[in-house]
């Protein structure tokens, strides 16, 4: 069959238009690709890569280690000078100390008498037992107690000894504070306060933690402690309420990021965009700590030195709940 060389034209004429529009489609898909973010869900993680525009609006930053000044914050109020519970629980002590050196020493004159001919009726002798068996007793109540409000068995002694301790009671003002149950193992004798009360709001007070309580309240679940403050001006008035923070010792390094590198997604997670070449951005699930000088302490999840998208994280995250389409 024939051809004429009017059909042959036709014909290539219209291959060469299939194929100019087939790269005219190329060319525009390239163009788009350019344009917006490209999503790639891989199976391990979840790959966002940028365009070259958006890759000049997002800010870079390494994970770095970031020396955390640790701080427990409490409410509490400006205290008397002396200690009023201790003070009642050394007195107590006192007594009962002197109680027990008198019966004892009663006890044995009775039984020296009891040795000698003609002897002491026994009801006398048994009195004399009891007697000092109570206060023994007493004197054992009056030791616990001030060892449940913080005192060693070695202060203690002191005080039965010498009527007080060592440190004697000078005068000064006192903060009284509470913390929750978790916070207080890391509370310490000797760790740094800085006191605040509203009506100095401009000015603030500091000292040292003179006493942690070991016996938590009941009802709240926190821990009693008690800072002894510097007040040159005397401006503190006992009964007034303050806010105290404890600033512990020693400071803790760790691995950070900027805040704003750290995303809260919707499944409640937390995560961070990790890059190697500034282009395509990994998400990672981590762990955070302490949030602190506008940066976040990283548990779990980044290593010192890794590139995170800080300014345009949330950006990035945004996307997957909303893909770009075609």
């Amino acid at each position: 069959m024939n051809h004429s060389p009017i059909s042959h034209r036709s014909a290539v004429l219209v291959l060469v238009l299939v194929l100019g529009l087939f790269a005219l489609a190329g060319c525009s898909r390239g163009a788009a690709e350019d344009a917006k973010p490209a999503v790639i869900n891989a199976p391990e993680d979840v790959t966002v890569q940028l365009t070259t525009q958006q890759q000049r609006a997002m800010t870079i930053a390494p994970a770095v280690p970031h020396r955390f000044a640790l701080k427990i914050h409490a409410l509490g109020s400006v205290s008397f000078d002396e200690d009023l519970p201790i003070v009642q629980a050394e007195s107590t002590l006192l007594a009962a100390a002197a109680s027990f050196d008198l019966t004892s020493k009663a006890l044995e004159r009775v039984r020296g008498l009891a040795g000698a001919r003609g002897g002491v009726a026994a009801k006398e002798l048994e009195q004399a037992v009891s007697d000092q068996q109570s206060a023994r007793s007493a004197l054992q109540a009056a030791r616990a107690a001030l060892r449940a409000l913080g005192m060693s068995d070695a202060d203690i002694d002191r005080i039965a000894a010498f009527g007080r301790t060592e440190m004697g009671r000078d005068s000064g003002k006192w903060a009284v504070g509470y913390v929750p149950e978790s916070d207080s193992a890391a509370l310490k004798p000797g760790e740094a306060v800085e006191v605040r009360v509203a009506v100095y709001s401009d000015r603030s007070f500091r000292g040292r933690v003179s006493r942690v309580y070991p016996v938590l309240d009941a009802d709240t679940h926190q821990a009693k402690f008690r800072a002894r403050l510097t007040d040159p001006d005397n401006r503190l008035r006992p009964g007034m309420l303050a806010d105290v923070t404890v600033q512990l010792s020693p400071l803790a390094a760790a691995v950070t990021v900027p805040a704003a590198a750290v995303v809260r997604e919707g499944d409640g997670t937390t995560s961070v965009w990790v890059t190697v070449d500034r282009h395509r951005f990994v998400r990672r699930t981590v762990v955070t700590g302490v949030r602190q000088d506008d940066r976040v302490q990283i548990v779990q999840g980044v290593a010192a030195g890794e590139l995170v998208a800080a300014d345009g994280a949330l950006f990035l995250s945004n996307l997957l709940q909303a893909p770009p389409t075609d």
